[in-house]
């Protein structure tokens, strides 16, 4: 007969082994939706992530607050709770891809390309994520509704377990908002879930789907082939990995917080899980009792204890460490029984994952070696191994249980609550993503996916092998704050951005400059540069040359010259308005449409007088009487307007510079069509003294944003914000900020604007010990973290230059070699090890024809 036992076997595969059963619930919690997983042990399961405060611009007073908040959101919970805390140490995503980079120029390609050979030469790069993951065993009464759900197909709307799932999202939300006092929380969604999950499982973290049925999950995530035994494999679809878990059994006699933040700086892939599983106060109690009596018991020795019992005196001296931890046993019995705390099992364990158990030997010698460093007593699990990675993967709470008790505010020190933060992969911007997903090839075809976003502007360096990917960019609001001292780099880091800005398809940059900080990256990248009020090489300007184009700029000239009017002292009641709106009227049908023109054609002598200060006659000369304008900015990539001459014409500085502001901004609002636009003002204070042109910046950072441009504001002094009427206003809208070193930033008049801006005292010493033109302080709701551009000789060949020697040898360069001149720039510049650049360049060029 046919043997069927064969075919029965009773040893379990992995999936018998996972907890996880379905998915019950996904809920809608602020911008984000939460996954509810239902678990075969009757409990439920969800989390979020977790980005703490940066470690390094944190004081102990600022982690003593992080583990006192963090405590307080979990010590509300008790008996049927458990939480999986897990920090996952990954190799980063390379650098950005070649086919998202749409530089239109040589230089800016060539920029990218010596940055992108440099973050592959390398060592590879690392970043870590945290996440907390709840499970909650369902009270007595929800179990028989589980088992019906589960075996008999029940309604899961059912009130029992519909009330049940509602009450541990609710729960689940409290603790994530008060988290979120302390750092960046989003919850995990349906899928996030179940990536997690698989990737403690396997070591493999892509996004999974949510299946169409969200059930019977462990057959899902657990179809791998597993080898138990002393050392764990497991098959991950393509290849066999060796699993290690390294457990922590031993702890130093005090814990203080982010006691192991250093496991963020390995340069090795690894998982630090910390189970918690909580305890009612009553019960824990009770076990502490016993602690108590059992120390106490301990003060004095065998002898002393029978002659005691005898009648006798006993020894003149106590066991003082028995008598210490009985104290000690005092105190957490206070604790428990205060409700400020709870006490609970913990069991904290590094998981590695490698394909090779010769590197898995040396990560595991790494990782052992830094935690007796760190005072810590390890071992690698053999016996226990396959128990222990089960009981870190998240819903598991049955293996591996340790029973020594701790209490939660020991968890919030050994746990990863800090973070190094590195940025989004993605920029957030959904405009430029758009137009990326919009792209066609020459067929006609989608060039992207429906699914694909923008990269982020730019890569940085922070410290432990882990990148940094900038993007100015908060949800569509990009609007940034710079502010540095003189010499501290705010002038290369512009430029950067400008170059780094073109990678992005159809992207602009317009410049507002003083001192020709950005005229060679503008110049060698095909811009143009305008030198404003210049009398040796003189840009003119014609405001009113398009008022017979459209009603709406015949609107905004009668603005412009009531706002001249004004600045004149001239007042423009009704009255004078309607001979102002004859006379554009009358222009749009003239001729000439120049200054001198619209003089002639108003019927009022005061505005006739305003206005004659912007004719060819009068102060300005032909600045703001021409008429054609020289300004080209229809579809104009790179555009750089030279401030500086304009800005030192002595008194007259105020009635001249607005005027043209207001134009030029009139022009680059005109311009704007929706592609990637950023608009870098340098030195913008001094361009907001009037309050005309102050209500246009108002203006611009509210409405800017739906035409996907960014304003970037830079100053070297952030005592000209302190009282400038538009503090509010770019507080408010400039979400991230860039601060550059300051050796004098603790100084008292210093040290208020920077608490102004949020920084803490540590943060404000943390500028003040940086190095001026390397490192950067990025302030964003995102994170913070200090970081370097990483850039390499020809970045900084076009990017950091602006001294008038090398402004004038590259106007030198530009007159003997036209278009090629970036090339001879950097054969001059570039040392001999570094001439290979120069020929690459080279090579581009001819490919663009030039």
């Amino acid at each position: 007969m046919l043997n069927l036992a064969e075919y029965r076997p009773k040893a379990k595969a992995l999936p018998d082994l996972l907890n996880i059963a379905f998915l019950v619930d996904e809920r809608d919690v602020g911008r984000h939706k939460m996954g509810i997983a239902l678990n075969k042990s009757g409990s439920l399961m969800a989390g979020f992530t977790f980005g703490g405060p940066d470690l390094e611009s944190s004081s102990p007073n600022d982690l003593n607050y992080l583990s006192a908040h963090l405590n307080h959101a979990i010590a509300r919970l008790g008996t049927g709770w458990a939480l999986h805390i897990d920090m996952v140490r990954k190799e980063a995503p390379g650098y950005i891809p070649e086919e998202l980079s749409m530089f239109p120029d040589p230089v800016s390609h060539t920029i990218d390309a010596e940055r992108r050979l440099q973050h592959e030469e390398e060592s590879a790069h690392f970043e870590g994520r945290t996440t907390f993951i709840f499970s909650w065993d369902l009270p007595v009464t929800a179990e028989s509704w589980v088992t019906k759900f589960a075996l008999e197909n029940a309604d899961p709307e059912s009130e029992s377990l519909k009330e049940h799932i509602s009450r541990f999202a609710t729960d689940l939300e409290t603790i994530m908002n008060i988290c979120g006092g302390s750092g960046v929380v989003a919850p995990l969604s349906s899928s996030d879930l179940l990536t997690q999950i698989h990737g403690c499982l396997t070591g493999d973290y892509h996004q999974l789907g949510v299946p169409k049925i969200p059930a019977y999950l462990d057959a899902v995530l657990g179809a791998h082939d597993v080898v138990s035994g002393f050392e764990p494999r497991i098959h991950d679809g393509g290849q066999w990995q060796e699993m290690r878990a390294i457990s922590i059994s031993g702890w130093p006699a005090e814990s203080f917080p982010e006691i192991l933040e250093s496991l963020n700086t390995l340069p090795v892939e690894l998982r630090f899980s910390v189970r918690y599983i909580f305890i009612d106060p009553n019960e824990s109690v009770g076990m502490l009792n016993k602690y108590r009596r059992n120390w106490f018991q301990k003060r004095h020795g065998l002898g002393t204890q029978v002659s005691m019992a005898m009648g006798g005196e006993g020894s003149a001296f106590d066991n003082t460490d028995a008598l210490s931890m009985t104290a000690d046993a005092d105190s957490a019995v206070a604790e428990a029984s205060s409700n400020v705390i709870r006490f609970g099992f913990m069991s904290a364990n590094i998981i590695l994952f490698s394909p090779s158990k010769k590197e898995m030997a040396n990560r595991v010698k790494m990782v052992r070696k830094h935690l007796d460093n760190l005072g810590f007593v390890s071992r690698v699990e053999s016996i226990n191994a396959f128990e222990a990675f089960m009981g870190s993967i998240p819903g598991h709470c049955y293996e591996n249980v340790r029973r020594p008790l701790m209490n939660t505010m020991n968890l919030m020190d050994i746990a990863p609550t800090t973070s190094i933060w590195t940025g989004d992969e993605w920029s957030p911007n959904p405009f430029t993503a758009a137009i990326y997903r919009a792209l066609k090839d020459d067929n006609g075809d989608a060039m992207f996916s429906k699914s694909q976003k923008a990269p982020p502007l730019f890569y940085g360096a922070t410290t432990g092998n882990t990148p940094f990917r900038f993007s100015n960019y908060v949800g569509d609001v990009g609007h940034t704050l710079i502010a540095g001292v003189i010499g501290s780099g705010k002038s290369t880091l512009l430029a950067l951005m400008a170059e780094q800005q073109l990678r992005y398809p159809g992207a602009r940059v317009f410049s507002f400059d003083k001192g020709w900080s950005i005229f060679t990256a503008c110049k060698a990248s095909g811009g143009s540069h305008y030198d404003i009020g210049n009398d040796e090489n003189p840009i003119t300007l014609a405001p009113l040359s398009r008022v017979h184009e459209s009603a709406s700029e015949r609107r905004w000239a009668e603005g412009w010259i009531t706002n001249l009017c004004i600045m004149q002292g001239v007042p423009v009641d009704s009255a004078r308005q309607d001979r102002i709106h004859q006379a554009i009227e009358a222009l749009a049908a003239a001729d000439g449409r120049s200054m001198t023109d619209f003089e002639n054609l108003v019927q009022d002598e005061e505005v006739r007088s305003a206005v004659h200060f912007y004719t060819l006659t009068g102060h300005t000369g032909n600045l703001l009487d021409a008429n054609t304008d020289a300004l080209s900015l229809d579809g104009a990539r790179f555009s750089v307007f030279e401030m500086e001459n304009l800005l030192g014409i002595g008194d007259m500085a105020a009635k001249v510079t607005v005027p043209v502001l207001l134009y030029i901004f009139h022009r680059i609002e005109k311009s704007l069509d929706g592609s990637p636009t950023m608009i870098l003002l340098d030195e913008a204070w001094a361009m907001m003294d009037n309050p005309l042109f102050a209500e246009k910046i108002k203006e611009w950072l509210k409405v800017l944003r739906k035409f996907n441009t960014s304003v970037i504001f830079a100053t070297q002094s952030l005592s000209d914000l302190k009282d400038n009427p538009l503090k509010p206003v770019i507080m408010e809208s400039c979400l991230t900020k860039i601060l550059l070193p300051n050796r004098n930033a603790a100084a008292n008049d210093s040290a208020p604007l920077y608490h102004d801006l949020g920084l803490n005292d540590s943060q404000i010493k943390l500028l003040q010990q940086s190095t001026p033109k390397s490192d950067y302080y990025i302030v964003s709701p995102e994170g913070r973290r200090r970081i370097t551009l990483a850039m390499g000789p020809v970045a900084l060949a076009f990017c950091a230059v602006s001294d008038r020697k090398s402004v004038a040898r590259v106007r030198e360069l530009i007159a003997e070699h036209g278009a090629r001149w970036p090339v001879e720039w950097l054969r001059e510049r570039l040392p001999t090890k570094h001439q290979d650049w120069t020929d690459y360049l080279a090579d581009r060029c001819t490919d663009a024809g030039f």
